[in-house]
C-alpha cells in the first residue's frame, strides 16, 4: 500500500510546475547519484524540484526528492553526494518499512495509508504541499539516522570524494538556523533528528579516521551552473536575507568574482532604498525587486 501510494505521488511529481527540467543539472544530479547508489542505481530516479528549503528525501519505491534549497547550500559534490549517501543509505537499509512496521504495531496502519491518499486527493493541497508531505512521512528513528550518516560518509570515502564535507553540512546548517534564531530541532520536518551539532561532532570524528578524498567544488559549480540564478534568486526571495549572505559568502570563498554570488550578497547587505552607487550594487537590487515580486 505505502508503494502504491509513492508510485501516485510520483507519477504527479513528473508532471508538477515544481518540477526542474533543466537538462544539465538533471544529467550531473543523477550521475552523483548512480556514482553513490553502486549496485543500487537502476533502482532509484531522482527529481530535482523547485523548493528553496534544506532537504531531500527517498522513498520506498526508488523516487528521491532533491530540494533546490539543499543544491544552493551545498557547493560542492561532496556536500551534496553526503546528503544522496544518506537517503540512499535509509534504502538499502529498507529503513521506511521497518519504521512503518514499528509504527503498524502501535496504531492503525490503515489510518496512515487513508491520511496519505486523501492528502493527495484534497483539492485544497496543491502538489508542494504533497512533496512536503513525502518528505515527512518517514519519520526514521535516531537510529536510523545515525546509521544513515554512517554508511553516507563511508560511501564518500568509497568514491573518493571528501569525507569531511558530511560534517561541514551541518556545521553550515547550524550556523544558518543561529544567524535566523530558529531552533531547527523544532522543526517537524528534522523532529526524529539528531541535532545538529551531534551529527556534525560524529562525521567530524569519523572523517578523521577515513582518507580526506577530493571535495570536487569545480565539478559541483560547473554541473549545476545553468541553476545558480535561480537558485539564488529563489533563497532571496525567502526573505531570509542572513541565510542568503551566508549562502553566497561560502560560495564566495572559491570564487569571488562570480557576478551571481556578488549580487546575491549584495542583497542581504544593501539597502536599496538608497541609490545604488555601481552596476553590482544595481543589478543587486534588480535580483531583490524581483525576488519581492
Amino acid at each position: 500500500g505505502l508503494r502504491a501510494t509513492m508510485d501516485r505521488m510520483e507519477r504527479q511529481l513528473r508532471s508538477s510546475r515544481f518540477l526542474v527540467r533543466d537538462t544539465k543539472a538533471n544529467a550531473y544530479i543523477r550521475n552523483v547519484v548512480r556514482e553513490m547508489a553502486g549496485e543500487y542505481a537502476d533502482d532509484i530516479r531522482p527529481y530535482i524540484v523547485r523548493v528553496p528549503e534544506f532537504n531531500a528525501s527517498q522513498a520506498p519505491n526508488g523516487m528521491m526528492q532533491i530540494w533546490t534549497g539543499l543544491m544552493v547550500r551545498c557547493k560542492n559534490e561532496s556536500q551534496m553526494a553526503a546528503v544522496l549517501g544518506h537517503e540512499i543509505a535509509h534504502y538499502t537499509r529498507a529503513h521506511s518499512q521497518e519504521r512503518m512496521n514499528q509504527v503498524r504495531q502501535a496504531t492503525d496502519f490503515s489510518q496512515i495509508l487513508a491520511f496519505l491518499f486523501a492528502g493527495m486527493g484534497a483539492p485544497q493541497l496543491n502538489d508542494l504541499s504533497n512533496f512536503i508531505l513525502t518528505a515527512s512521512v518517514f519519520g526514521y528513528s535516531r537510529e536510523h539516522e545515525r546509521e544513515a550518516d554512517e554508511i553516507g560518509v563511508r560511501l564518500l570515502a568509497d568514491r573518493g570524494l571528501a569525507p569531511i564535507e558530511a560534517a561541514r553540512n551541518w556545521e553550515n546548517v547550524t550556523a544558518e538556523m543561529a544567524a535566523r534564531g530558529i531552533p531547527r530541532d523544532k522543526n517537524i520536518m528534522f523532529a526524529t533528528h539528531p541535532a545538529d551539532w551531534e551529527r556534525a561532532t560524529a562525521l567530524r570524528h569519523r572523517a578523521s579516521e577515513l582518507p580526506k578524498g577530493d571535495p570536487k567544488a569545480d565539478a559541483y559549480r560547473e554541473g549545476l551552473s545553468s541553476l545558480r540564478e535561480m537558485l539564488f534568486e529563489d533563497q532571496i526571495r525567502t526573505g531570509a536575507h542572513s541565510a542568503t549572505v551566508l549562502i553566497a559568502d561560502r560560495w564566495l570563498e572559491d570564487d569571488a568574482k562570480d557576478p551571481v554570488l556578488t549580487h546575491a550578497s549584495g542583497v542581504g547587505k544593501l539597502n536599496c532604498e538608497t541609490k545604488p552607487t555601481s552596476r553590482d550594487e544595481e543589478r543587486a537590487c534588480e535580483l531583490q525587486g524581483r525576488a519581492r515580486k
